[in-house]
């Protein structure tokens, strides 16, 4: 009955979403940085968004407007001082995110290009489903992460954007060959919902990938 109160096909409960952010407790000790979610802005109204996660543990979200990560040294720029314990950086590599890619990777930060388009060899938990991009990956895994019983305890700080971006995010399942695929929405029909970028939606998800 998780999701009985949420518009049809969204893909992560409102509820569960709301589990993870009273889980969340501000932490000094945050342990080892495990990855950072890099989305970087398309410009605009659009801002950098990072995501800094520590196991199963979440910072708070950091943020630049568009306007100051205009290029790719600039996103690196921010990037970098938020990197703790040789952590992996999972960035959005189409567009500004290209430029940003490489610029980390001239610094020797360990990156993982992370391409929404692109097939997804994965399958869900279950066994049952495959993922029409890696889009529909990331964004699955990190709601099965969410689901209570999985046992991940995610815990998420309470920003009432993460929140929508999360809650904004539909599915439907497809026919892709001959086996069923997850397919989600388009991250422009989010910003149409919304009203802006999904920015710190996806750099959570894009640290499960």
């Amino acid at each position: 009955q998780a999701g009985a109160s949420d518009p049809a096909w969204q893909l992560i409960p409102t509820e569960w979403i709301n589990l993870a952010q009273a889980r969340w407790v501000d932490r000094e000790v945050k342990g080892p940085m495990t990855a950072l979610g890099l989305d970087p802005a398309r410009g605009g109204a659009d801002k950098t968004s990072a995501a800094r996660r520590h196991g199963n543990w979440f910072d708070r979200i950091v943020t630049a407007p568009g306007s100051v990560t205009k290029d790719g040294p600039t996103t690196a720029g921010f990037a970098v001082p938020l990197i703790r314990n040789g952590a992996a950086i999972c960035v959005d590599s189409i567009g500004i995110g290209s430029s940003a890619l490489d610029f980390l990777r001239a610094l020797n930060m360990l990156v993982h290009p992370v391409v929404g388009s692109a097939s997804s060899g994965l399958m869900d938990k279950a066994g049952q489903l495959r993922f029409r991009n890696r889009r529909a990956e990331m964004y699955w895994r990190l709601r099965e992460a969410l689901d209570p019983v999985s046992g991940d305890n995610i815990a998420l700080p309470p920003d009432q954007e993460l929140a929508a971006d999360l809650a904004a995010v539909r599915y439907k399942v497809v026919t892709m060959g001959k086996v069923a695929a997850i397919q989600i929405r388009e991250k422009d029909e989010i910003r149409e919902a919304l009203g802006r970028s999904p920015d710190k939606g996806d750099s959570v998800a894009m640290t499960f990938v």
